[in-house]
């Protein structure tokens, strides 16, 4: 059991720092590559 507890501690902490990284990299990128990534996945979902 406390085997099991330390692995989702560990895994919880991943999580947390992926969720707070990628807030980070989002708040640092600008609106226009928002645009960009926009258009691009829209061309990519309607071709």
């Amino acid at each position: 059991m406390n085997c099991y507890a330390n692995l989702v501690s560990k895994h919880w902490t991943l999580v947390q720092s992926t969720k707070e990284y990628l807030r980070n990299y989002f708040i640092k990128c600008d609106l226009q590559q928002y645009f960009c990534v926009f258009l691009s996945l829209r061309q990519i979902l309607f071709l």
